[in-house]
C-alpha cells in the first residue's frame, strides 16, 4: 500500500492535501492483470515418507524446532478476499478495498486493516471472518460498531473507533489492537474490537503525529511507530505516553543522530546511518531489536529497544538482497526478517541482514505476489502476506518448523508423497534438551548428533523414521497383565514429591477486582500496585492495566500476611512497602512480592505504632509512616531502622511541637503548628519534604525531611482550598500537590495555593464515592481510587478524565468467584461449583473449559448459595444446594434429572461404590445415605463430642472399601464409619495457628487429603489416620494457599484444590500414579506401562499399594541397580549414567479347575507350576466328618483321593483353594482360583 495515491482530510478545517505521494505511484491494472489464476498441482511421482520425532520425556522444552530442505522456505496455504481472494475488491465480511496491513494475534487470529472500506477485519487462522469494527459497519449509522454478520463498509470519521486513513495494525501480548490513522492518531481496541484509548494529535512535538504509517507492540507493552513524514520513529507506554523518538535532529534540528525524550522535533529526511526517509513499516524481534523498512531508501535499518542504531541493508535494485521501495516486514521466532517490496516478491534476511532466500510475484497467482504489503507472522510459523492491488490476504508456511509437547503439532511429523533423493534436518532450538542421539530406520541415513544433524537417503517406497533422543536416566514400571488383573494398579513412588503444583485456572487476567481498596501506588516503570482491605493482598499491574501477579493474605503470623492492610508505597528501587494496620507493623518486599524484611508492633515507643494509616518513600528511600493513634509521623531508614519522629510532646516535653531521635514518646493529638488529629495520607517531593493528610484538622501539614515543620494550609468547608475528609495525598513531578477529598480532587501548588479542583458525587466518569488513594504516573497522570464505586479512575494533570478501571466481569466462561466444591468424573474431567456466581463449571484436566450450567433462582438447575459436588459411576452430578436445603442431580452435561429435600443445611457430599449418596447436614450434626434416586436410607450423627457425634460437620469422602471419613471443624477432626454408620476410628488434624478443618477427598491408594481453611495448607493421612505430610504454601502464587476450600483426587493421580479468595482451582500432581489410567506426569493414556524419564538420579522408590485381585509373585528387574522385596511390595531403582531401568511387577495367578470325579477321586488341572505352592480341599458347610474348615488332603500332585464319604444322596459341600509361600510371606489364592463345589456320593 505505501506506494500510493493517499487522500488526507485535517479535520476542523478546509484544507486538503491531495496526491500525496508516499513512495511509488501506481499504474492502474490492465484487464490482464486483473485475472488470477490458481497455480496448478505439481504430479506426485513417488510415495516415500519420512517421519521425524521428537523422543517425548518430562525434561522437554515446549518448543522443539528444525530447519529441512525437505520444504521450500514456504508453502502456499490458503487466501481470502472476494470469491477466494480472486483480485476483484468487495464490501461484503471478508472482502477487502486496499487492505494495507495484516497482524496476528497469540491464539492465531488475523486482524486486517481494510483501508478504504475504514475499517478493521477479524479472521481466524484459516481466513474465516470473525467480526470487523468501525463507524457504520454494522447498519450505516456513523457511530462506532462492530458487526459480526451483515456487515458493511465503515464510514469516514476521526471520532473515537473511527477510522480516516487506517493503515497500521499491531497485537500486544494480550491480544489488544492498535491502529494508526495516516492523518495523527493511533487508537487501541481489545481483542473484540471494542474501543479503548486514542492519543495523538497533528504535529512534530512530543507524541504528536504526521503520517503514522506502521505501529509494532513490545513484550512490556510499548508502543513504536514509523512517522512516515516527520522522518522518524516514536515510542510510547501503552497508554499512548510518549516515551522518546530518534532519526536526525530530532533533539534539536541539526544533521546527527539523536534520540530525544522531551522537547522533541520532526527529524531531517535522508539516508544517513539512523536517519529516515519516509519510514514504512516497523517490527521486533524477540529480543526487542527494532527492524524498519523505507521506500525512498530501499533499506532497512535496525535499532535496539531505546532506538540505538545497530546495522542497515539493503540498496535500491532487484537482485538478490536488494530492494525496490519495501513496503513492511516480519520478524520469525528464529530471528529471520522477512521484507515485502515493489518488485512483487518476499525475501527472507537472517537477522543481520544476509540475504536467505527470496519468492518472486509475477501476476499474483497462488503463493505469488502483485504488490505485496502488510506482513505478519505467527507463533506456529504461518507467514500472512496482505496483498493491497489484489485485495486478499494469503497464508505461507515457512522454516523453521516447531514439534510442541502439546500445541500445534505432537511429537511427530510426517513427510508423505516425497521424491527420492537426499534430505536434511537440522535441530535447531529446544529447550531444556540435551540431544543424545539420532536413530533412524529406513533408507540410507548418516547422523551427526553432535551437530544435530541428520542426512536422509531414500529411495521410492521407503518409509524413514528418525527419533531424535534426549539424553537422560529413564525408569519403567510394567504390570505383568494377566486374567486376574484388577482395573486399579496403584503405586506410590518417592520419585516423585507427595504433590507438586502443576497449574491452576479460574482468575481473570484482569485482576481480582477493587472491592475494598487499602492502597494506591506507582513504581518508576508506571506499574501499579493495588491494596484490598478485607483481602489482605496487592495486586500488581503493567502500565497498560494488565494483571502480573498479587500477594499476601490474611493473618498475622507469618511474613507477607496482613491483619489489615491499609498503605502502599513504592521505593525509587522499586521496593514496596506496605502497611498492617491491625498488627501495627510495616512489611517490605520486592516488586514481585517476595517478602524482604518487617517491622513494628503495637505501643509508644520509636519503631512501634498505633493503628498505622499512611505510607510513603521519598528519593533517598527513606520511609515515613503516618503513626495514626499516636498522633505522629515516624521516619526510617530503607531497612527499617528508626531516625526520627516528629508530632506534639514526642520527647516528653508537652505541650509544643517536637523532633525526637530516640527515648521517644507517642504524641498529644490536637490542632498546633505540626500537631495532628488522625494523620493519614502521607507522601514527600522531590527536595524530600514531606506532606501530611491531617484529617481530623481538615488541613495539609508540610515539614522538610527532618521533620521540621514549614507551613500548613486548609479548613473545614466545601470552599476552594476547604476540606471535608483529606486522606489521599500526592505529588506531581513538578511539586504539584493533590489531594483526595472524599468526592472532589484539589490540586495545590507546593505552597498550599489553589489550583484546580474537579469531582462530585457520583458513580459517573469524574465522580467518586470516597476517593481515599492517590498516584501519579510518570507523565503526571493521577490515579484515584474511587473506594466506594470498587474503581480506580485517572485524569491528566488539569483533572480531564482520561480512563476509569472497574472490577472485572467474574462470570465469564472459565473465570470462578468463590468457588467451593469440586469432583472429577470418569473421564479425568474437573466440575466446580462456582458458588459466587451460583453455577457449575466443567473443565478438561489441562484446564480448559467445556461448559457450564446454572444461574441464581430456586428453580430445577438454579442454585442458591450451592456448595459441594459428587459424581456418581455414571458420571451424573449431585449438587448440595444449602440455599434452598436440597440435592439436585445432573448428567454431566449439566441437564437437569431429578432433586429432592434435605431440611438443614446439606453440605458435603459423596458417593460409594454402589452410587449411595452420602450428605453431611450441618444444622443436624448427622450423616444421612440416600439411594441415587434419592429415597432415605438411613442417618448417624448428632450433636457432641462423643464418638460417631459431631460440633460442625463440613465434608465428606469415601475410600475404596467404601468407609466413610467425615470432617468436623468445630472438634478439628476426622472420623471414619464404615457404609452403615458405624464409627471406626478417628483423628485430629495436626494444628498449626488457626484451623479449620473442610474439605476431604481420598486418592486411588487411601490416603485422605484435607483442606484446612484458616490454616491454609493441605494435609495427608493414610486411611488410618497416620501424618504423613502437609503442605502450608500462604499467597496467591503457583502451589499457595489463600482459604482452600475443596478439594478432589481423580484416578490417576491428580488432586484439585478449590481457592476461595483466589478465585482459582490449582491441580498438583501425587506421588501416586496407576496403570490402567492415564498418567499424571504427561497426561498420556497408557495401559499396563509407565516410564519416568528425563536425567533422574538418585535411589527411587516404589511400593505397589492397591490392586483389585492381584497376588504379586516377583518383581523383575534389569537395568542400574535395583533390590526387590517382594514381601514389602516394592523395589528400589538406582539407575546409572544413561541406564534405561525396567521393572516388572508379576502378578501370581492360580488357574485351578476339577476335570472329574472318579471314585472319590479329584482330578485337579492347573497351570501353575510353581513348586511352593499347594493345593488343599477344606469341607465348606456341614454335614462335617471332620472340624469346619480343616485341611483334608494337602497335595501338590494330582489327581487327589477324597476320604470316605457319609450318606449316598447327601450333598458335601468342599472349597478348594491354593496356598503358596512366596519368600517372607504365604498368600491365598483369590478369587481367580479359589472355589466351591459339591459332590454327592452315587450321583
Amino acid at each position: 500500500m505505501k506506494s500510493r495515491t493517499v487522500w488526507i482530510t485535517i479535520i476542523g478545517s478546509s484544507i486538503f492535501f491531495t496526491g500525496l505521494l508516499l513512495s511509488i505511484a501506481l499504474l492502474p491494472l490492465s484487464a490482464q492483470e486483473n485475472h488470477i489464476e490458481d497455480a496448478k498441482a505439481l504430479p506426485v511421482a513417488n510415495a516415500g515418507s519420512i517421519t521425524i520425532v521428537k523422543d517425548a520425556d518430562p525434561a522437554d522444552g515446549t518448543a522443539f524446532h528444525f530447519q529441512t530442505n525437505l520444504l521450500p522456505p514456504q508453502t502456499f496455504v490458503t487466501r481470502w478476499g472476494k470469491n477466494n481472494g480472486d483480485g476483484q475488491a468487495g464490501t461484503l465480511e471478508g472482502e477487502f478495498r486496499d487492505p494495507t496491513n495484516v497482524a496476528v494475534d497469540n491464539a492465531g487470529n488475523v486482524f486486517v486493516a481494510d483501508y478504504y472500506h475504514s475499517r478493521i477485519q477479524k479472521f481466524d487462522s484459516e481466513g474465516n471472518f470473525l467480526r470487523m469494527w468501525g463507524f457504520g459497519v454494522d447498519d450505516g449509522t456513523a457511530e462506532f460498531q462492530i458487526c459480526t454478520s451483515g456487515c458493511q463498509p465503515g464510514l469516514l470519521s476521526n471520532e473515537s473507533g473511527g477510522f480516516w486513513n487506517v493503515n497500521g495494525v499491531a497485537v500486544d501480548a494480550d491480544g489488544n489492537v492498535y491502529t494508526t490513522d495516516i492523518t495523527n492518531h493511533i487508537q487501541k481496541f481489545d481483542n473484540d474490537g471494542n474501543f479503548q484509548i486514542k492519543w495523538g494529535t497533528m504535529g512534530s512535538g512530543d507524541g504528536q503525529l504526521n503520517g503514522p504509517f506502521d505501529i509494532v507492540v513490545d513484550d512490556a507493552g510499548n508502543v513504536y511507530v514509523a512517522e512516515f513524514l516527520n522522518h522518524r520513529i516514536q515510542k510510547f507506554n501503552s497508554s499512548g505516553a510518549f516515551l522518546s523518538t530518534w532519526g536526525f535532529g530530532v533533539q534539536d534540528g541539526s544533521l546527527t543522530y539523536q534520540i530525544c525524550t522531551s522537547g522533541c522535533q520532526a527529524g531531517i529526511p535522508g539516508n544517513g546511518d539512523g536517519q529516515f526517509n519516509q519510514p514504512t513499516g516497523i517490527t521486533l524481534d524477540k529480543a526487542g531489536d527494532i527492524y524498519t523498512t523505507e521506500g525512498n531508501n530501499h533499506r532497512i535499518q535496525k535499532f535496539d529497544s531505546d532506538g540505538n542504531f545497530l546495522l542497515k541493508w539493503g540498496s535500491q535494485g532487484s537482485g538478490d538482497g536488494q530492494l525496490y521501495s519495501p513496503q513492511d516486514l516480519a520478524v520469525d521466532s528464529a530471528g529471520h526478517v522477512y521484507v515485502s517490496d515493489n518488485n512483487h516478491r518476499i525475501q527472507k534476511f537472517d537477522n543481520n541482514g544476509n540475504f536467505l532466500h527470496v519468492w518472486d510475484g509475477g501476476l499474483g497467482i497462488n503463493g505469488q505476489f502483485y504488490y505485496p504489503d502488510g506482513v505478519a507472522i505467527d507463533q506456529a510459523g504461518n507467514l500472512y502476506v496482505a496483498e493491497y492491488r489484489r485485495n486478499r490476504i494469503q497464508k505461507f508456511v515457512i522454516d523453521p518448523f516447531a514439534l510442541y509437547d502439546g500445541g500445534v503439532f505432537s511429537n511427530t511429523i510426517t513427510f508423505n508423497n516425497l521424491l527420492a533423493g537426499t534430505y536434511h534436518f537440522t535441530e535447531t532450538l529446544s529447550a531444556g534438551w540435551t540431544l543424545e542421539d539420532i536413530q533412524c530406520s529406513g533408507g540410507s541415513t548418516v547422523t551427526n548428533p553432535a551437530n544435530r544433524h541428520v542426512e536422509i537417503d531414500f529411495s521410492v517406497s521407503d518409509t524413514v523414521i528418525c527419533t531424535f533422543v534426549n539424553k537422560g536416566n529413564s525408569i519403567t514400571i510394567t504390570k505383568a497383565a494377566t486374567p486376574a488383573d484388577g482395573t486399579n494398579f496403584a503405586f506410590q513412588t518417592d520419585l516423585l514429591p507427595p504433590l507438586t503444583f502443576r497449574q491452576n485456572w479460574g482468575q481473570s487476567s484482569l485482576g481480582a477486582g477493587f472491592y475494598n481498596i487499602a492502597g494506591l501506588a506507582i513504581n518508576g516503570f508506571d506499574n501499579i500496585y493495588v491494596g484490598r482491605r478485607v483481602q489482605s493482598y496487592i495486586q500488581k499491574f503493567d502500565s497498560n492495566r494488565n494483571y502480573l501477579l498479587r500477594w499476601g493474605v490474611y493473618g498475622y503470623e507469618e511474613e507477607g500476611q496482613f491483619d489489615r492492610l491499609n498503605g502502599v508505597a513504592v521505593a525509587p528501587n522499586g521496593f514496596v512497602y506496605a502497611l498492617d494496620e491491625y498488627r501495627h507493623r510495616v512489611q517490605k518486599f520486592d516488586n514481585n512480592g517476595a517478602f524482604i524484611l518487617g517491622w513494628g508492633i503495637g505501643g509508644f515507643s520509636e519503631g512501634q505504632f498505633q493503628f498505622p494509616e499512611g505510607i510513603a518513600v521519598d528519593d533517598a528511600g527513606n520511609v515515613y509512616v503516618s503513626d495514626t493513634d499516636n498522633a505522629r509521623v515516624q521516619k526510617f531508614d530503607s531497612n527499617g531502622n528508626f531516625l526520627r519522629m516528629w508530632g506534639w510532646g514526642v520527647a516528653m516535653n508537652p505541650p509544643a511541637f517536637e523532633i525526637c531521635t530516640s527515648n521517644c514518646y507517642n504524641g498529644e493529638p490536637g490542632s498546633g503548628n505540626g500537631q495532628f488529629d488522625h494523620a493519614t495520607g502521607i507522601t514527600t517531593d522531590s527536595n524530600g519534604n514531606v506532606y501530611v493528610a491531617d484529617t481530623g484538622n481538615k488541613r495539609i501539614q508540610k515539614f522538610d525531611s527532618d521533620g521540621n515543620y514549614l507551613l500548613q494550609w486548609g479548613s473545614a468547608g466545601s470552599g476552594d482550598g476547604q476540606f471535608s475528609s483529606p486522606i489521599g495525598i500526592i505529588v506531581d513531578s513538578v511539586g504539584n500537590v493533590y489531594v483526595a477529598d472524599y468526592a472532589r480532587i484539589q490540586k495545590f501548588d507546593s505552597n498550599g495555593n489553589f489550583l484546580l479542583k474537579w469531582g462530585n458525587y457520583g458513580s459517573g466518569n469524574g465522580e467518586f464515592d470516597n476517593s481515599k488513594y492517590l498516584a501519579v504516573d510518570s507523565a503526571d497522570n493521577i490515579y484515584v481510587a474511587d473506594v466506594g464505586n470498587n474503581r480506580i479512575q485517572q485524569f491528566d494533570s488539569s483533572g480531564n478524565f482520561l480512563n476509569t478501571w472497574n472490577t472485572p466481569n467474574n462470570d465469564e466462561d472459565g473465570i470462578l468467584s468463590a468457588p467451593l466444591g469440586v469432583s472429577t468424573d470418569s473421564q479425568e474431567n474437573v466440575y466446580v461449583v462456582d458458588a459466587g456466581n451460583d453455577r457449575i463449571q466443567k473443565f478438561d484436566r489441562q484446564g480448559n473449559f467445556v461448559l457450564k450450567w446454572g444461574s441464581g433462582g430456586s428453580g430445577d438447575g438454579q442454585f442458591t448459595n450451592p456448595a459441594y459436588i459428587a459424581i456418581d459411576s455414571a458420571d451424573n452430578v449431585y449438587v448440595t444446594d444449602p440455599g434452598l436445603d436440597r440435592i439436585q442431580k445432573f448428567d454431566s452435561n449439566g441437564n437437569f434429572l431429578l432433586k429432592w429435600d434435605v431440611p438443614g443445611y446439606p453440605y458435603g457430599v459423596a458417593i460409594d461404590s454402589m452410587d449411595n449418596i452420602y450428605v453431611v447436614n450441618n444444622t443436624f450434626y448427622q450423616i444421612e445415605k440416600f439411594d441415587s434416586n434419592g429415597n432415605f436410607i438411613r442417618a448417624w450423627g448428632g450433636s457432641g463430642v462423643g464418638d460417631g457425634q459431631f460440633s460442625s460437620p463440613q465434608d465428606i469422602a469415601i475410600d475404596s472399601a467404601d468407609n466413610v471419613y467425615v470432617t468436623d471443624s468445630g472438634l478439628d477432626r476426622i472420623q471414619k464409619f464404615d457404609g452403615n454408620g458405624n464409627f471406626l476410628l478417628k483423628w485430629n488434624s495436626s494444628n498449626l495457628g488457626d484451623s479449620w478443618v473442610q474439605g476431604i477427598t481420598i486418592d486411588a491408594v487411601d490416603n485422605v487429603y484435607v483442606t484446612d481453611l484458616w490454616g491454609d495448607r493441605i494435609q495427608k493421612f493414610d486411611s488410618h489416620g497416620n501424618f504423613l505430610h502437609k503442605w502450608r504454601r500462604i499467597g496467591h502464587g503457583d502451589g499457595q494457599f489463600s482459604y482452600p476450600m475443596g478439594i478432589a483426587a481423580d484416578g490417576v493421580g491428580h488432586v484439585y484444590v478449590t481457592d476461595i479468595r483466589g478465585d482459582r482451582i490449582q491441580q498438583f500432581a501425587t506421588n501416586v500414579f496407576a496403570l490402567d489410567a492415564a498418567v499424571p506426569d504427561d497426561g498420556d493414556t497408557v495401559s499396563d506401562t509407565i516410564t519416568f524419564s528425563g536425567g533422574l538420579s538418585g535411589t527411587m522408590q516404589f511400593t505397589e499399594t492397591v490392586s483389585t485381585d492381584w497376588l504379586l509373585s516377583s518383581i523383575v528387574c534389569n537395568g542400574g541397580m535395583t533390590t526387590t522385596d517382594l514381601a514389602n511390595r516394592s523395589v528400589s531403582v538406582t539407575p546409572a549414567d544413561n541406564d534405561a531401568v525396567t521393572c516388572t511387577f508379576d502378578n501370581h495367578a492360580f488357574r485351578l479347575a476339577i476335570d472329574a470325579f472318579s471314585n472319590s477321586t479329584l482330578q485337579l488341572m492347573w497351570g501353575d507350576t510353581a513348586t511352593n505352592c499347594v493345593y488343599d480341599v477344606h469341607e465348606n458347610t456341614a454335614p462335617y466328618f471332620m472340624l469346619p474348615g480343616t485341611m483334608i488332603y494337602p497335595a501338590v500332585n494330582s489327581p487327589l483321593p477324597l476320604p470316605q464319604l457319609g450318606d449316598v444322596n447327601t450333598n458335601y459341600f468342599y472349597r478348594l483353594k491354593a496356598v503358596c509361600d512366596l519368600g517372607a510371606a504365604a498368600y491365598q489364592s483369590n478369587e481367580g482360583g479359589e472355589f466351591d463345589f459339591t459332590i454327592v456320593p452315587g450321583s
